[in-house]
């Protein structure tokens, strides 16, 4: 299954916004970095 990234972001950011809680907050970052590391070292197909 596909994700738009558009959407992705768009509900990353929103969780962001919403979060108060530090500890969450560098969960979410850290998740962030971890998907965007993943994505990088996939290739892409044609």
């Amino acid at each position: 299954m596909h994700r738009d990234p558009r959407k992705t972001w768009q509900y990353f950011a929103h969780a962001v916004i919403r979060e108060d809680d530090p500890a969450k907050l560098t969960y979410l970052m850290q998740e962030l970095y971890r998907m965007l590391k993943d994505n990088q070292e996939k290739p892409s197909l044609p």
